[in-house]
This record gives structure tokens, sequence and C-alpha cells, in this order.
């Protein structure tokens, strides 16, 4: 602002000079700052509108100034996700709010904040919940807003079930069907993972099953407190044909 500026002249240039003040570095510039910080501005070099206004004046006085760019408000935002029985928590989380086309690859000084399951470990059991609460950030020109929270879900894991493959000759008993189970977590096994129930393998195959048609072995079933099961693996039961058939006529007598 301009105090005694006679009505009959105009003001159609000031050069201002700005100097970081404080913690804040900065010039002296003659650009305008946009970096948070605090600042002080010192007008110099008036023009005015007629060249010969500035005779009119004895003396003029320029008093400096100040100002803040406060630092702009960054929203932390956990989602809300599912974590497989066993594994590791990887949380993920949005941050909004940068101004113009800023983001956390280009914001100066960015520190990502981070975001944590406090109550889950690899033990933790299928269905249960946990919440997801996150902390820290910092940057140049931001602060981060960390209230927001969401909830972690804890699914079952897969286990995979693979028939084994059988041979027979025509004409044998059924096989004995086996199979394998992959996948526990935890060092686990079908003896140790809680309230397991294995799952059965089954076929069509009979005595009189036809040799060189192979009988498919299908699994079902199966149950854990921390598993589902994936029968979708089949096998074969392959029948080989009886190696010799000896026919002797007999002698007439």
């Amino acid at each position: 602002t301009a105090t005694g500026l006679n009505a009959a002249d105009s003001i159609t240039g000031i050069t201002y000079t700005y100097t970081g003040t404080g913690a804040t570095s900065y010039g002296p510039s003659t650009t305008a700052p946009t970096a948070a910080g605090t600042y002080a501005i010192t007008p110099s070099a008036v023009v005015f509108a007629s060249a010969g206004s500035a005779a009119k004046y004895s003396t003029i006085t320029y008093t400096p100034g100040s100002f803040t760019i406060s630092k702009r408000a960054l929203t932390v935002t956990p989602t809300n996700q599912n974590i497989v029985y066993g594994a590791t928590a990887a949380i993920s989380f949005g941050v909004t709010g940068f101004a113009g086309s800023e983001s956390a690859a280009t914001a100066a000084g960015y520190v990502a904040p981070s975001c944590v399951v406090s109550t889950y470990s690899v033990t933790s059991n299928a269905g249960t919940t946990h919440l997801i609460t996150c902390s820290g950030g910092s940057a140049t020109n931001y602060t981060f807003t960390t209230t927001a929270i969401a909830t972690a879900t804890v699914t079952k894991a897969t286990l995979t079930v693979t028939p084994d493959a059988k041979s027979v000759t025509y004409g044998d008993a059924a096989p004995t069907l086996t199979f394998s189970v992959n996948g526990f977590r935890n060092s686990q096994s079908a003896s140790t993972a809680a309230s397991y129930i294995a799952p059965t393998c089954s076929s069509s195959y009979t005595r009189t099953s036809v040799a060189g048609t192979p009988v498919t072995i299908s699994c079902s079933g199966g149950s854990a407190t921390n598993y589902i099961f994936d029968n979708s693996t089949a096998a074969s039961i392959t029948i080989a044909k009886i190696s010799t058939l000896t026919i002797t006529a007999g002698s007439p007598s």
C-alpha cells in the first residue's frame, strides 16, 4: 500500500525483493518464492505513471514487510485389505492433496509415511481382523495427516492337492489311491494344522476297466482352520494288458 500518494499521481510499478528469514533460506531475489517458509519482502524503485510525479515528494520511504507460506496438508489413507494366512503384511496406502502436478515422486524432500498392523503376526488365524494405522511422513512443503484407519482381514491360505498316478494290469484290484498336499505355512503339516481334515481321492476303476484306457483320479473335500483346498489337479490309473495269454490244445486219446 502507498500512504501519502497525491490523488493526481498513480504508481505503475514497484520492485519487490524477497529474502528468507529464520530457518528459511532464500534470495535475495525479485522472484516471489513458492516454497513453505517465512520471508521478508522489501519494496524499491517505484515507477510513476508520469515521469514528473517523483519530484513532488521530498522523500520516498520503502518499508519492508513479511509473510509466511504455510505447508500444505497431505492426507494419508490406508487401504482395507486381505492378508493371506502366514504371509508378511505389506500394507498399501494412498497420499492425496499434492499441489498442482506434484506427486510423491517429485515433491521436494518427500519421505513417505509408514503404515502398520500392530496386532497381526504370521500366526494370526484366518478370519481375524486387525487395525491398520499410519504415522510419520515429511516433505519440504507438506505436513501429513495420518488419522485415517483401515482394517486388515486374514484369509485362508491355499493347499494344493495332487493325486499320485497309478499303474495296474488288467483285472487287478483297485490300487490304493495316494496324494500329496503342499502349501502349508509356518512349518505346519497335515498332522499339526488346526482342525485339519484330509481330502479324499477316487476313481471309477474296476477290475473290468479296459486295458489301454486311462481312468481319471480326482480329489475333493478337505478342510482346516487356516486353509482352503485346491483339488483341480487330476491323475490317471494306467491299465496294462495281461502280458501273456497261453492257449494249449489238448492231446487226442
